[in-house]
């Protein structure tokens, strides 16, 4: 026996102990090659087409999937040129795309190619490069896939969706209109001297027009929240006003019932929270408008509690409680599912669309907090929710100061100037404004109303969308581009029938300053007259405080009505454009060409008002006012003026989009 190391070795053990790990070595190797064996396969016989490519982008491998979605027979797509499939904006993308993988980044991108039997395919591609020993690429690994069904069938429900947003809008404007004509008749024949008979006959009017024009807004509200548009606000508010102010129409209704409608707010709850008090109210008014209808007798009580979440956040707690009949169990679980009521027969009493706990379960979602419901039969319900919700400092009582309401604006009488092609809202709105004290000239289309701002300067234009010979937007856009370098800027509200999220954007972008959509309430016209004494009063003056500030935040939301996306938009188009226009009005004032100058400086000017963008809004006045009297001895001086103003506009508006959300 062998000696090792003053040990004895067991020969027969070491090679017992070398034949194990020699048959360790012959299963791999027979792993090895099975798997080289069903490699081939595996690769001939996949979805995803795989090519391998050398550094003169010709095709060196191709498996029958890759010729496939080329459109080639089998075996002929080697030797070929991947140039031949692609046109110049894809081969260029592919090169890129290609060159970008060889530095280490990965991830797929798409491509369109032009494949040989005349079909356009859309293909995700992934790319790897092909290195030799050296570390030398000498060529590109391809794995595609084509998405063409799937870009299609998307393409598809994109339409569908466009359709079906379409259909709705088309169906509310042309419900709102006629709407619009019910209600604000009724409005002002209730506001005469009736008898008892015919005020209770008109009441009734006005009940069932509120009712169609609550299911407008429902199905409006639901299709937004369907296509994932609906936008929330932030600001501050009274949770304690918006509360007591939510429930007074409520509790004329509720006690013509017979019922009693109680509401507390606990201490806990702080004067001030930051949410949207809009969708809070709908959301509030909802719960309480079903208690109400759906009770019978005795009362219905609505609780408001905060939960401290940290210093300065709460969970308010609201819950609304009756005295109803109840919601069996089995049709707990589906009242917050779309057009579902809580009595499904076909003798129920109540109607509806019954969208209403479906919005408000989508809306506290959206806000995010919860809804649930606790009902027996024969016992009642309460339906509470729960929102997280920012607490305000207690200077925010100033921020929630509201404007006087009062008719004539504190004495003042506006001139305004009415463009509407329908006789009914014609009619309507004239005698509500008139009412209010105020002075109106009507014109029937936007050609007209082009026109009449030509002759005279009115404190407010309420322009209509639709309308024959030109419609509100096209008109919109002809005044913006004929105020003069006077600095004028009248205000321009959309009143309309079109309620969608994506028309208010229109409206916005064609220049007007605000929207109002029909059916229009008379306080609705006299915000609108507010905003206007309030907030554009002093926009036409070049001493105004304003032309001192870089940029207003503040004053951009709020004609934005607080749609930030929207705001992003424009300020995100102004960092791009403004460069341009600078650069154009340098080069005609090189050319002494007065007239080129004076129209870059206008572009400016208007550019600047569209994002409240003060200062520079009033130095390109200046320089249009100079151009425009043929003057250019102080017109480089003052285009340098201009430009200082956009670098700082955009440095500011830089900190609320992001570093590299604009280019200066």
């Amino acid at each position: 026996m062998a000696r090792r190391a003053g040990k004895d070795i067991d020969p027969y053990a070491v090679i017992a102990s070398l034949e194990k790990e020699l048959e360790k070595v012959r299963r791999s190797e027979r792993r090895y090659r099975e798997i080289a064996r069903l490699y081939p396969a595996l690769v001939q016989n996949l979805g995803e087409g795989i090519s391998i490519v050398d550094l003169d982008e010709k095709f060196l491998f191709a498996n029958p999937a890759a010729e496939a979605i080329f459109g080639v027979e089998a075996g002929s797509l080697v030797g070929r040129r991947v140039d031949e499939f692609l046109d110049a904006e894809n081969l260029a993308n592919v090169r890129d795309q290609t060159a970008a993988r060889s530095r280490g980044n990965s991830g797929n991108y798409s491509v369109e190619i032009d494949a040989a039997d005349g079909v356009r395919h859309s293909l995700l591609v992934t790319a790897v490069p092909q290195k030799d020993e050296g570390g030398e690429v000498i060529g590109a690994y391809g794995i595609f896939r084509d998405v063409s069904e799937l870009i299609k069938a998307r393409r598809q429900a994109e339409a569908a969706s466009r359709a079906k947003s379409g259909f709705v809008a088309t169906v509310s404007h042309e419900i709102r209109t006629p709407l619009n004509g019910i209600i604000g008749m009724t409005d002002l024949a209730l506001d005469t001297e009736l008898s008892a008979e015919q005020r209770e006959y008109l009441e009734a009017v006005k009940s069932s027009a509120d009712s169609l024009h609550t299911i407008i807004d429902d199905i409006l509200d639901f299709s937004k929240i369907e296509a994932n548009k609906l936008d929330l606000e932030t600001s501050r508010f009274d949770p304690r006003h918006l509360l007591a102010d939510s429930l007074a129409a409520l509790t004329v209704e509720a006690s013509s019932k017979g019922l009693k409608l109680e509401w507390l707010i606990d201490p806990d709850v702080p004067e001030w929270l930051v949410g949207d008090p809009g969708r809070l109210r709908q959301v509030l008014i909802n719960l309480v408008a079903n208690a109400v209808k759906f009770t019978t007798a005795g009362k219905i009580s609505v609780l408001a509690a905060a939960r401290k979440a940290t210093n300065d956040r709460i969970e308010l707690l609201v819950s609304v409680s009756d005295s109803g009949p109840g919601i069996p169990l089995s049709r707990q679980q589906i009242i917050f599912n779309s057009f579902t009521q809580s009595d499904g027969s076909s003798t129920r009493r109540h109607g509806g669309t019954g969208l209403g706990l479906t919005i408000s379960k989508r809306l506290v979602e959206l806000m995010g907090g919860n809804i649930r419901v606790e009902s027996e039969v024969g016992r009642g319900s309460t339906f509470s929710f729960s929102l997280p919700l920012a607490v305000a400092g207690e200077d925010s009582a100033d921020d929630q100061k509201q404007p006087n309401l009062q008719p004539g604006l504190d004495g003042r009488q506006l001139s305004i100037l009415l463009v509407e092609d329908n006789e009914i809202s014609r009619l309507v709105t004239c005698r509500t404004l008139e009412k209010l004290g105020h002075t109106v000239d009507v014109v029937e289309n936007g050609r007209e109303g082009i026109e009449a701002v030509e002759r005279r300067d009115y404190d407010l234009v309420l322009m209509d969308m639709r309308m024959p010979v030109m419609d509100g937007l096209r008109a919109t856009r002809e005044i913006r581009s004929r105020e003069t370098s006077s600095g004028r800027h009248v205000p321009i509200v959309a009143m309309t029938a079109n309620a969608m999220q994506q028309d208010r954007k229109r409206c916005f972008r064609a220049g007007m300053d605000g929207h109002l959509s029909k059916p229009i309430r008379p306080d609705d016209l006299l915000r609108a007259l507010v905003r206007t004494a309030h907030v554009w009063r002093d926009r036409s003056s070049h001493d105004s405080p304003e032309t001192g500030v870089v940029w207003d935040r503040d004053d951009l939301l709020k004609r934005m009505e607080n749609d930030v996306d929207l705001a992003r938009e424009l300020l995100q188009l102004f960092c791009k454009q403004c460069p341009r226009l600078i650069e154009m009005a340098r080069q005609a004032l090189l050319k002494s060409d007065a007239a080129g100058l004076a129209l870059q400086a206008h572009s400016l000017k208007g550019a600047a008002a569209n994002v409240a963008a003060h200062e520079l809004r009033s130095a390109a006045a200046r320089l249009e006012a100079s151009a425009r009297s043929n003057d250019l001895s102080a017109a480089g001086g003052l285009l340098d003026a201009v430009e200082d103003a956009v670098r700082r506009a955009v440095a500011a508006i830089r900190v609320f989009l992001g570093e590299d959300a604009c280019e200066s």
